[in-house]
């Protein structure tokens, strides 16, 4: 990095120094969890070189901060395996990579490594958001470690991209916890794990236009609240022009007898490609309760979209028989083909 000193020479304020830019910093940053630490509400951080740097867990705490590629750069954040119970550069306990906590995270066409197996890459809370643009993320698992690939509650360890645990609500509460809201334009996330895992009160909104997931485990895993937690978590997915491949198969709602408040899924579809293996299904829901309960929990709203694979729409798994329905079971038949196309099979 170019001293301060030198700033007068190499470009005042706002220059890019060290492979970071703060907008006028007084001194130059050594890493981006530096710049990102000392950032104001609504400044811009730009990662300024090009391959891979490794950096320490971020906090994003009542701030609104970007973190974005500088001009004609190609950079790639490996984010170093923190255990969930270790301190956060603020002091408090850490869980997930970033965790973003009344404020929200921007994040534009960059590259980001994690470790899958070590705990979600992003962990926000009610009221966060996250932004992703043109990101490509890659869910690693390093040599001999088996990480959480879906077949884990939310309770488990590790294995996602985004942790949403919402707070308890007394039945007498009044107002809501503000939504989580997540979107994702042009950006694709790769490898093992699931996408987002959550549990507990409140509502995660998701955008997601664009690109799309490739991995071992599901897009989303839901599990139920505690009856004394209030209404439990309601997912809203608006998904476009993406290509969702899960191993485990898309969506996941679960229950139990500590967690009897079942969740809740809308999802509204234009365009999109699904693929799910034999055997699994797009959307499985299991727990303490009968499949007549289970049917009104999902909402599927499709239009022009495009499953592959395993015929098996959604399964209920409940306290006394498992059902699979087909495609044509739902409300609007989808259009399903048995066989996963490969676009550049041929090639």
């Amino acid at each position: 990095a170019t001293p301060a000193t030198d700033r007068a020479t190499a470009g005042g304020p706002g220059a890019m120094r060290g492979g970071v830019y703060e907008p006028a910093a007084p001194i130059d940053r050594g890493s981006g969890a530096a710049a990102r630490a000392t950032a104001a509400d609504g400044d811009v951080v730009e990662l300024a070189f090009d391959g891979t740097r490794d950096e320490p867990p971020w906090n994003v705490r009542g701030r609104n901060v970007t973190l974005r590629a500088a001009a004609g750069r190609a950079p790639v954040v490996r984010f170093s395996a923190t255990p969930a119970d270790a301190p956060a550069a603020d002091g408090t306990s850490q869980d997930g990579v970033c965790r973003i906590a009344a404020g929200g995270l921007t994040i534009e066409g960059i590259g980001i490594v994690f470790d899958a197996g070590a705990g979600p890459l992003f962990s926000i809370v009610a009221g966060g958001a996250l932004a992703c643009d043109a990101v490509e993320i890659e869910a690693a698992l390093a040599q001999g470690e088996q990480g959480a690939a879906g077949g884990e509650p939310v309770s488990g360890v590790g294995g996602c991209g985004v942790r949403f645990v919402g707070p308890d609500r007394r039945p007498d509460d009044a107002d809501p916890p503000p939504p989580c809201l997540l979107r994702f334009q042009r950006t694709t996330i790769a490898g093992a794990g699931s996408f987002l895992e959550a549990a507990g009160s409140g509502t995660v909104a998701c955008e997601w236009q664009g690109g799309g997931c490739d991995l071992a485990g599901r897009f989303v895993i839901a599990e139920g609240s505690a009856r004394s937690g209030g209404p439990g978590v309601s997912l809203r997915l608006d998904l476009a022009s993406a290509t969702f491949e899960c191993g485990d198969g898309f969506a996941w709602l679960l229950d139990s007898p500590a967690r009897p408040v079942q969740p809740h899924l809308r999802v509204s579809v234009d365009g999109c490609r699904f693929v799910v293996p034999e055997g699994r299904a797009l959307v499985e829901q299991s727990g303490i309760d009968v499949p007549a309960v289970y049917r009104t929990a999902v909402e599927w709203i499709d239009h022009a979209g495009r499953y592959e694979g395993s015929g098996v729409w959604r399964r209920i798994d409940g306290s006394a028989e498992r059902i699979d329905l087909d495609y044509a079971s739902s409300p609007r038949p989808l259009v399903h083909l048995p066989a996963v196309v490969r676009p550049n099979a041929d090639r």
